[in-house]
């Protein structure tokens, strides 16, 4: 499964924490406000930075090593990559979000594709986020459409916390220990003290294979499913 995702519209101190994952979401919501019009002004990034050890102008390690920050709206040398899998079924996801999801084999049998562009590190997966009516859309990750973030890589897991457009979002991605699925948890704050609409759009680029694909609207499952009839081991 390439994605299950959650989507959680929450106002700020109302049930922050998402039951059963808190060693997913400490300490996640830095204080960034300011930052819509103020991007590049580095003060507004010196107390998180300052939590950094190692910091090398992009990034740094926090919470004893247990997870690495990029943060301060920079654009990292190269991808800066995490590798998030079990034994069977994992994925890699960059600083930007970008990164192919895999079963079984990482080279053989990719559900979406790996580009190995580090200039462009371009996305097969998005999720795009706009008020209702409204022309301008913003992402949950950093590479298609910019914004003010801050990106964590843990064991297991990584994270991207934006804010601006009266909403912070944080997203966070990982794999369960057993099970062939990557979930993306999306959780939205409205920040507003007006009630908000929002329109999600996913989008996904699914890997090419030598093979023929056929895509399922499934209305049981709520999802689209699609199948790869392949001549060799790793058919579907």
């Amino acid at each position: 499964c390439v994605a299950a995702a959650a989507t959680f519209i929450r106002k700020p101190g109302e049930n922050d924490i998402l039951p059963g994952r808190e060693e997913l979401y400490r300490d996640t919501y830095y204080d960034i406000s300011g930052l819509e019009n103020d991007r590049d002004r580095p003060e507004f990034w010196a107390p998180l930075i300052g939590e950094l050890k190692f910091y090398n102008g992009f990034g740094g390690f926090r919470d004893g090593g247990r997870e690495y920050v990029i943060a301060g709206n920079v654009r990292t040398p190269a991808p800066w990559v995490n590798c998030i899998s079990n034994k069977n079924f994992g994925f890699l996801i960059s600083e930007t979000g970008a990164g192919p999801v895999w079963n079984q084999n990482s080279r053989e049998n990719r559900l979406t594709p790996w580009y190995c562009d580090w200039v462009s590190d371009i996305s097969a997966e998005v999720i795009y986020i706009r008020k209702k009516g409204e022309a301008q859309y913003f992402t949950a990750t950093p590479g298609t459409a910019g914004g003010n973030f801050v990106v964590r890589h843990g064991c297991g897991w990584s994270s991207f916390v934006r804010k601006g457009e009266q909403l912070e979002t944080e997203l966070t991605v990982f794999v369960p220990l057993e099970d062939p699925v990557k979930y993306s948890v999306l959780t939205i704050y409205n920040t507003s003290a007006s009630p908000m609409e929002l329109e999600l759009m996913y989008y996904v680029k699914i890997q090419e294979p030598q093979g023929v694909n056929k895509v399922i609207c499934s209305k049981e499952e709520h999802a689209l499913l699609f199948n790869c009839f392949r001549l060799d081991a790793f058919g579907a």
